[in-house]
């Protein structure tokens, strides 16, 4: 017998994987909270780098997960019916034009991997979220990269972007990291600009905060039967970031796809109460979109008193021009305020904010004033 596999050690493993895994830089999120008292030795560590719900999780999602401890030892249901049913009454969707996911992330990497391969592309904006090219890589199709015009996705410029070769394209709507949007007209344009022969994924994880009426109803073009994909998330709007359930609309050819691809019982069974209950919990969300979009007019306005430039968002968070993004973020580290800084030469100069309570806010606004002055903290 021969001895070649083990005379192999797993260093070579790169060498065996495919090349479109290897261009794939490994996602680092934001810096937590208990990393940073560990490094500093502080215990009063403000978190504004994820995006996470300023005031919580739903009451009723919380109440949920209590009822639920007791079932862990369970499977939920392979098909989520009570999810999907309480989706679709919602949002005017039939439930077979639903699939679910272990948060947005999982749902780009599925969507991904079931129309794309190699030797076929997809089209994203740069920057937007890292995921999309994760995705697009690890299904080994080419990743085509369009940048932002005036901070915003360049629509036109995505739809010249597309060939014979073009499956898919990625549209983050509200754009993170820059919190911009694209209107319905101009969606209603680009739609009208392209083939047949590919899917458009509308990654809507901030439309919740959206409060301009010009926002696209992307679920329209799901009820006409076009080939798009919708994504939401209850980790921003409902506080459930922990618990990971992500949601997907679109036809239910294409949905019909991707649940030969989908693993089973993929949402755990207590993010499965949680969310079923956090559906129903409107009142939790207007109070969420209350705090966020106070907390965000207060933090552009004070930004730009600074003589800052912060970016107009739609979303639960603020990009602003601060110079030398991660430097600053390091001396707001050193003043107890974890941000994010950002991958990129066009974003180096930013850092992105989350939005906070009001008390949070004003101490975010501190920190950037005590970098600004240069004074202790």
């Amino acid at each position: 017998m021969s001895k070649k596999f083990l005379d192999t050690r797993a260093q070579n493993a790169s060498a065996l994987a495919r090349a479109g895994v290897m261009r794939i830089v490994p996602y680092k999120g934001g810096r937590s909270v208990d990393e940073m008292e560990r490094l500093y030795g502080r215990r009063d560590f403000l978190k504004v780098a994820s995006n996470e719900s300023p005031v919580g999780p739903s009451p009723k999602a919380v109440a949920a997960l209590r009822r639920a401890l007791g079932e862990i030892h369970l499977y939920p249901e392979q098909t989520y019916p009570l999810l999907k049913n309480a989706l679709a009454r919602k949002f005017r969707v039939k439930p077979d034009c639903i699939y679910l996911g272990d948060g947005t992330s999982e749902l780009i990497v599925l969507t991904a991997s079931a129309f794309l391969k190699p030797g076929l592309e997809a089209v994203t904006a740069e920057p937007s979220f890292v995921m999309h090219d994760h995705a697009i890589n690890a299904a080994g199709a080419r990743l085509v990269k369009v940048p932002l015009k005036d901070f915003r996705l360049d629509l036109p410029a995505m739809a010249r972007a597309v060939n014979r070769r073009t499956r898919m394209i990625f549209v983050c709507n509200p754009n993170n990291p820059t919190g911009t949007i694209v209107t319905r007209r101009e969606v209603d344009d680009f739609l009208r600009r392209l083939p047949g022969n590919l899917i458009v994924v509308f990654d809507e994880a901030y439309a919740e905060f959206c409060d301009d009426r010009g926002f696209p109803d992307s679920l329209a073009y799901v009820r006409r039967g076009l080939q798009v994909v919708v994504m939401r998330t209850f980790a921003k709007i409902a506080g459930l970031a922990g618990l990971r359930v992500g949601y997907a609309f679109a036809p239910a050819g294409i949905t019909g796809v991707i649940e030969r691809l989908r693993q089973p019982f993929n949402v755990s069974m207590l993010a499965y109460r949680a969310a079923v209950a956090a559906v129903g919990d409107r009142a939790w969300d207007a109070r969420t979109r209350r705090v966020v979009r106070e907390g965000r007019g207060f933090l552009f306005r004070e930004f730009s008193r600074l003589g800052l430039e912060p970016i107009q968002s739609q979303a639960n968070f603020v990009m602003v021009r601060v110079g030398n993004g991660p430097a600053f973020a390091e001396q707001l580290i050193r003043r107890g305020i974890i941000v994010r800084a950002l991958q990129g030469s066009a974003v180096r100069p930013f850092v992105r904010v989350t939005v906070g309570t009001m008390p949070q806010n004003r101490r975010v606004i501190s920190a950037f004033k005590s970098v600004l002055y240069n004074t202790a903290k």
